[in-house]
Parts: C-alpha cells; sequence; structure tokens
C-alpha cells in the first residue's frame, strides 16, 4: 500500500512539474521579449531611483529600459518596486551573484507549486539567465524536495560555482542568505512580489 501511495504522489508531482514548465514556456515566450517600443496613450509612467517606468495597461506589467550594449529594451515586472519596499532584504545579498560571479544558477522552489511560482521562477531567470543577456549565467530551475525523476537541489547544494536561489513558503517576506544560497521567503500569494525585488536588487533598481 505504501508503494502504491508514493508513486500517486510522484504523479501528482510529475504533473504539479509538467504545468510548471508549460507556465514557464508560456511566460517565456509570451511576456519576457517585450518590443522596444511603448504606445504612450495605453500607459502610465513614473520614475524610481532615476529609472523611468511605464505601466502597460493591456498586459498589466510595468516596463522599465535598460541598455545592453547599444540595445535598449523594455523589461516587464508584474510589481512596481515602490510596492515592494516593504520587504526586508539583507545588505548586498545580490554581491553574491554580481561579485561573486557563479558559473551556474539554479532556482529551487517547493515541488508541490503552481504557476505563482513559476511565474516567480521566471522573474528572476530572466535577469540571471542568458534570455536578455543581462547577466549571462545558465539558470536552471529545480525542485526543494526529491521527486524522482525530477531536478532536485537545496541549499547544500550551493558550492564556489553554483548560487542556489531556493523559495520557501513562510509568515514573514524576507531576502536573506546562507553562504552561496540565497533564501526568499515568501507568504502566501507573495512570491512574485519577492523575486521581483530580488530582480531589482541585481538591477541595481532598489
Amino acid at each position: 500500500m505504501a508503494k502504491k501511495t508514493l508513486k500517486t504522489a510522484d504523479k501528482n508531482q510529475l504533473r504539479n512539474f509538467t504545468i510548471i514548465i508549460c507556465v514557464l514556456i508560456i511566460v517565456f515566450f509570451g511576456t519576457i521579449y517585450v518590443g522596444k517600443h511603448i504606445n504612450k496613450k495605453e500607459v502610465d509612467k513614473s520614475k524610481y531611483n532615476g529609472f523611468d517606468f511605464y505601466f502597460e495597461k493591456n498586459q498589466g506589467l510595468w516596463l522599465t529600459r535598460i541598455e545592453i550594449g547599444n540595445t535598449p529594451y523594455d523589461i516587464p515586472f508584474y510589481n512596481h518596486p515602490r510596492d515592494l519596499e516593504d520587504i526586508i532584504v539583507e545588505t548586498n545579498v545580490e554581491n553574491i551573484i554580481l561579485k561573486e560571479k557563479p558559473q551556474k544558477i539554479i532556482i529551487s522552489i517547493p515541488a508541490n507549486s503552481g504557476s505563482e511560482m513559476a511565474i516567480a521562477g521566471i522573474e528572476i531567470s530572466k535577469i540571471t539567465g542568458e534570455r536578455y543577456q543581462v547577466l549571462n549565467i545558465p539558470t536552471k530551475s529545480a525542485f526543494s524536495e526529491f521527486v524522482e525523476g525530477m531536478p532536485f537541489a537545496t541549499c547544500s547544494d550551493a558550492n564556489e560555482k553554483t548560487v542556489v536561489i531556493s523559495f520557501k513558503k513562510s509568515n514573514k517576506n524576507l531576502i536573506s542568505s546562507e553562504g552561496r544560497c540565497i533564501l526568499l521567503e515568501f507568504k502566501e500569494g507573495d512570491a512574485i512580489r519577492v523575486a521581483d525585488t530580488l530582480a531589482y536588487k541585481l538591477l541595481k533598481i532598489m
């Protein structure tokens, strides 16, 4: 009976993982690569820490422009940085990535996650990974609990070459670190807010 229950649980985890992958693909190709021109009739504009932000009403996203080389990109976020100032962030936690320059980043999420967690992961990977070539560090995703046949990583997998970014549901919103592991604690429904905060820290916007 125990074996049957385990197999059923594994199937559920596999289904969840499949859902996450599908969401990642949709988000990655649907919203991550935003055009370089903004229709100003459809946006609200504001400024934060020297960066211009535009609210694209049709998509419900905040965009800010950065230049990579000589090419400007409008990078979308779900949250404006002024709405994230309540999140506690360890001083210079972003330097674990920016200054120590890992060869690889693993984003570790709970195994029972849904679409919100998938979006939170992509909010970070679009900055750390190779799509925009902002930081251009190979970035992979994994579960923080073991599921047979699925990628698995915890803070114990962080080392001189690899930074692990680990999400954990909590009673507080907090970004901290353990060695070369960045810990993202989030309240119910706040995973994307915490993810956006780290992304803004990596861009030196916050």
